[in-house]
This record gives C-alpha cells, structure tokens and sequence, in this order.
C-alpha cells in the first residue's frame, strides 16, 4: 500500500494518463536510493521508472489544516469580530496570543490596522500592531460576530507581489529535477537509454512563488523543456476543486490535462 501522499497522486495519475496496458508498480524496497514506481507494458517488461517529490510549501500546508480543524476562532474577551488578512496564519497563536493585541486596539477604539499602524504615536498600539504583522497578520478590521476572529488567507513563503506565468512552474520542476538524488535515480546510467524516465512532482496552491495559482490559471510553455537528458517525462500536478491538473512535458513539447476526481482518486 502506497502510504506518500505525493506518490498516490502519483499512481493515481500515471494510471489515468499512460496509454492503456501500462501498469505503474511501486517498487517494495526504496531504502537503498532507489526511484518509486516501474513501468510494466502489457508483457510485464519494464519499460519506465518514476521518481516522485513534492514542491509544497511546509508553512503553508501547516496553516491550511489548522484552519480546517479550528474555523472561527471565539474569543469571549474581544467585543467586536475581527477579520485578518493573514499570511500563513497560526490559528493557535491568534487565540492565546494575537487576541491580546486586538484587545489593545479595540481599547483604543481602532476599528482597522495595517502596516501604517506600527508608526502611530500612541505606544501601546504601535507594539501591539508591531507583534501582529511578526506574526503573518498584515491586516485586519471589524467584521463578523462579536468575539470571533476570521482568516482571509495568502498563501507561500513571502507576501511580496508576483506575476503568474508558465514559468514560475516550470522553474520549481527544474530545480526539484536538478538536485543529486534525483538526477542519480534517474540517471542513463543506472537505467540505459531504453527505459523510459519520468519525473513526477506535486504542485499545491500554496507552492511559491506562485506556481500554484499559475498553474491553475496558465497554459504551459509553448516550446519543449531542455530535459538535458535527465529524464524522458517530467510531470507536474495539483489538486485542484474536485479535478487534478496535470501538465507533462517531453522532448516533443508540453500537455495540459483537468482529470476528474473519481472514486479512485479519494485513496489519495
């Protein structure tokens, strides 16, 4: 049983997307350096091998779930709601210690804060703002029910500006394909050049800078990716409202795939 998250995507997708007849095998032992699936054609020879990683923004996935499992956050000591503009927000640190300084604001009877807010006269509101932004929140203001705090939520390793592209994909697949443990598992020389060598990677929403919303919104380069004989296929896929993107990239140019999520795909 395929226990990696990244690597069930993986089989669930190679499964959907290789001609028929192709099975995608794990590999039992994958202790020794070893890729993570064989391809089998119809005669059970081998005819490729998949290595599988993830390009996932630790930080980001972290807040996601603590979002999911708490929701609003009730702070009986507040008496107004409260919505942040948050990034990677930490829903334990807003309720024991955030709260404290929106409780400073609300005293002074700020009904808003922003970046300006850390420079004001009053210190005790500058500190409290100060604390707020150390901490992901980049801004907020009074909203919903009295004593509830709520997320607006940005996402990846930095709040600066970005421009979506095909690049800001292909970039985070090349870098995670140029590192030694990957080229050596996927290497000619550990495989020849008759087996074909694919290169799976996980992309999310929250991967930085902006791979995933590009992903999601951009078609794929118009020219063929410069492999240089790393691999044969290099794949690139996100989860994505009920569907699964893919894009695969060989030495003849670039695919772009919406694979509906079906009962197989929820093992993943």
């Amino acid at each position: 049983m395929i226990k990696n998250r990244s690597e069930q995507l993986a089989a669930w997708a190679l499964a959907k997307l290789l001609p028929d007849g192709k099975q995608v095998v794990p590999l039992e032992d994958q202790s020794n350096g070893e890729h993570d699936f064989d391809i089998l054609d119809g005669s059970n020879q081998k005819i490729g091998v998949v290595e599988v990683t993830a390009a996932i923004h630790e930080d980001s996935m972290r807040s996601i779930h603590r979002e999911r499992n708490h929701g609003p956050i009730h702070c009986p000591s507040l008496r107004k709601g409260w919505l942040l503009m948050a990034h990677n927000p930490d829903p334990r640190w807003i309720a024991e210690e955030g709260v404290k300084h929106i409780a400073v604001l609300e005293k002074h009877g700020l009904t808003e804060f922003g970046h300006g807010s850390q420079f004001v006269e009053e210190q005790e509101i500058a500190l409290a703002v100060e604390e707020l932004l150390r901490n992901g929140i980049e801004n907020g203001g009074e909203a919903g029910s009295p004593g509830s705090i709520t997320f607006l939520s940005s996402r990846g390793e930095t709040s600066e500006d970005y421009v979506m592209s095909s690049e800001q994909v292909t970039d985070v697949l090349f870098e995670a394909l140029a590192r030694p443990d990957n080229k050596a598992k996927l290497s000619t020389e550990r495989h020849g050049t008759a087996v074909d060598r694919h290169f799976f990677v996980e992309i999310d929403r929250a991967t930085n800078p902006a791979a995933g919303c590009s992903m999601a919104e951009v078609e794929p380069p118009p020219d063929p990716p410069n492999l240089n004989n790393r691999a044969t296929h290099i794949w690139a896929a996100m989860r994505l409202d009920g569907v699964v993107i893919v894009w695969r990239g060989t030495e003849v140019g670039w695919e772009r795939y919406e694979v509906a999520a079906d009962e197989s795909f929820c093992a993943c």
